[in-house]
């Protein structure tokens, strides 16, 4: 359960401007948005991750791999990519507030190579001390080397999440209908 699935709606495939999901095991864990700025997927932009259906320590979890899974497979459908923007504010519960969370988000965007980094105030929320936090990712080979570092150890960092023995017990009960849907499909 470590490997997010990227898809499109309905577990089809990935069109930019539609909603992408990240899935597990055929269940969709959450969605943002991937737009091409230019037409032909040369540059893309992604924004509003959303969970759904999962737990706040889940969407923690899960949202900085999330990331990685899509720009990885956005570079894995685009052979002609050549820039990312990518724009951060989803909010957590239980996230750090305010200006703290925006450096731990500036920090993790520069870990895989990200750059241009931007901290600006959220003005669309209705509480202060709101951030959104914007960058750059280009696919040079620090920045492809940087990023399989980062997607290596986010996967490490979720299966450790997913193979906590309380979290295993959630995850069954929270996989039971979609696997009850399964069995009844394929008798």
């Amino acid at each position: 359960m470590t490997r997010l699935i990227v898809s499109g709606d309905n577990g089809g495939p990935v069109r930019w401007g539609s909603p992408v999901y990240l899935c597990v095991n055929s269940r969709a864990i959450a969605s943002a948005e991937v737009a091409a700025l230019d037409g032909s997927g040369r540059l893309l932009h992604i924004e509003h991750f959303r969970p759904l259906g999962i737990s706040a320590e889940h969407a923690i979890a899960v949202r900085k791999l999330a990331l990685l899974e899509i720009i990885f497979h956005a570079m894995s459908l685009e052979a002609a990519l050549c820039r990312i923007t990518v724009s951060l504010h989803y909010r957590a519960p239980g996230e750090d507030e305010g200006i703290a969370e925006a450096a731990a988000r500036a920090s993790f965007l520069r870990s895989f190579g990200a750059t241009e980094i931007t901290v600006v105030p959220d003005v669309a929320q209705k509480r202060a001390g709101q951030y959104v936090v914007n960058a750059i990712w280009e696919p040079h080979p620090t920045a492809l080397q940087m990023l399989e570092e980062c997607l290596a150890l986010e996967q490490a960092r979720y299966k450790r999440f997913t193979t906590s023995p309380s979290l295993q017990r959630r995850m069954k009960q929270w996989l039971r209908p979609v696997t009850q849907r399964l069995r009844a499909a394929n008798p």
